[in-house]
């Protein structure tokens, strides 16, 4: 925990407002995610010998077989991830770990002219993640935002802002839960964004991309992992951070599936 002081002492290109004091952590990693998704594809095909199938759309699937829209492929072991994809395949597993959609929106902003060493969350985030939000201690500061941010709150509005490589600023977001959330992007909700981007970091540059996210969310767990029949396992994360645990979930789900470690690659 660092004070005001400190934390320009360590950020002084980012222009904070004045804060009473900063949760600094030194183990974040940031990926630029539309480069390293067909990276980490391509890497996974050369050098692990990982064959991607054609697209198709996944009729079935029972032991041993999987049905597809482009013939039946054959597997000792299958891992079923639905996402956000509620009735398509095992809607009573789905159904029965409480799993609905949440619906949430971002903007890009253009490179704003400095350089940002870490992300960037306001205390809307410490209100809502549950790692904090659970403790006692967050109890005061979820009332006082109640009363001055009530409308951030009731939109499950926080402030992440991060920059990418090109200088350019990714920033949300909202959260809207439903099984069928509407998928309008709403200019009420970007100004919300915008107004605590405005409170943190100082007036906002131009948005020049604006997008709609949607995926699986549920009350009862963050994720879960069943074995619905024989060597078929059905996996979801359901908190939101998917994008964040799913390499460590993967291992350890193949992993206790198999009866094998993962191993180490060097």
């Amino acid at each position: 925990m660092l004070t005001d002081a400190q934390l320009r002492a360590i950020d002084p290109e980012t222009p904070f407002a004045r804060c009473e004091a900063a949760l600094v952590s030194p183990h974040e990693l940031r990926v630029e995610a539309r480069d390293a998704v067909p990276q980490i594809a391509a890497w996974l095909e050369q050098a692990m010998g990982v064959t991607f199938a054609p697209p198709a759309t996944v009729i079935g699937c029972e032991s041993g077989r999987v049905i597809t829209s482009a013939g039946l492929v054959r597997a000792e072991a299958i891992f079923v991830c639905p996402g956000d994809d509620l009735t398509a395949l095992f809607p009573d597993v789905m159904a029965e770990h409480q799993v609905t959609r949440c619906k949430l929106q971002m903007l890009r902003l253009a490179a704003p002219g400095y350089r940002m060493a870490r992300p960037v969350m306001s205390d809307l985030g410490v209100a809502r993640y549950e790692g904090y939000a659970a403790l006692p201690e967050a109890a005061a500061l979820v009332a006082q935002l109640r009363l001055e941010q009530a409308d951030m709150i009731d939109a499950g509005v926080h402030l992440i802002a991060v920059q990418s490589a090109d200088g350019s600023l990714v920033i949300g977001d909202s959260h809207d839960y439903g099984d069928a959330p509407d998928p309008f992007h709403h200019d009420r909700i970007d100004a919300l964004i915008l107004d605590e981007f405005a409170a943190v970091l100082g007036a906002a540059p131009p948005v020049i991309e604006r997008w709609v996210g949607v995926y699986a969310a549920s009350p009862r767990q963050n994720w879960f992992s069943r074995e619905v029949t024989t060597d078929v396992h059905v996996t979801a994360v359901t908190c939101g951070a998917g994008m964040s645990t799913a390499f460590a979930i993967g291992e350890r789900v193949v992993g206790a599936a198999l009866n094998s470690a993962i191993k180490e690659i060097a």
